[in-house]
C-alpha cells in the first residue's frame, strides 16, 4: 500500500473552485478531501488527500458571489448576504417535523 500524499487545493489543476464549501475549511487544519486527480505532466490520475482552508472559501466566495455582483457595491453586497442569510433563518431553520399529539 502507497501512502496518500497530502497537497493544498493551490496545488489543483483545471477548475480550482469545484469543491462545495464546508465549516471545516474554515478550521486551523482545514478541511481534507480524498480525490483521485491527475496533475500535469502525470501520465495517469492518482490519489491525493487535498486540503481546502479559509484562502480557498475567500477564493470561492470571491470568485463566486463577490465579482458577478460586484456592481452592487460592497454595502450592496452586504445588504444582500444580510438579506439570504434572513432567508436562510426564515426557510431553512424551520423544524422539519412537528408532531402535536405528542405530549
Amino acid at each position: 500500500m502507497t501512502d496518500i500524499k497530502t497537497i493544498s487545493w493551490r496545488e489543483l489543476t483545471g477548475n480550482k473552485f469545484s469543491k462545495a464549501l464546508h465549516p471545516a475549511m474554515l478550521t486551523d487544519k482545514g478541511y481534507a478531501s480524498i480525490q483521485k486527480i491527475r496533475r500535469t505532466g502525470d501520465p495517469v490520475p492518482d490519489i491525493f488527500n487535498v486540503i481546502y482552508d479559509k484562502d480557498y472559501v475567500l477564493e470561492f466566495i470571491t470568485r463566486r458571489l463577490v465579482k458577478p455582483l460586484s456592481g452592487l457595491g460592497k454595502i450592496g453586497l452586504i445588504n444582500m448576504f444580510d438579506d439570504a442569510y434572513n432567508l436562510y433563518e426564515k426557510e431553512c431553520l424551520k423544524p422539519h417535523f412537528i408532531n402535536h399529539e405528542m405530549d
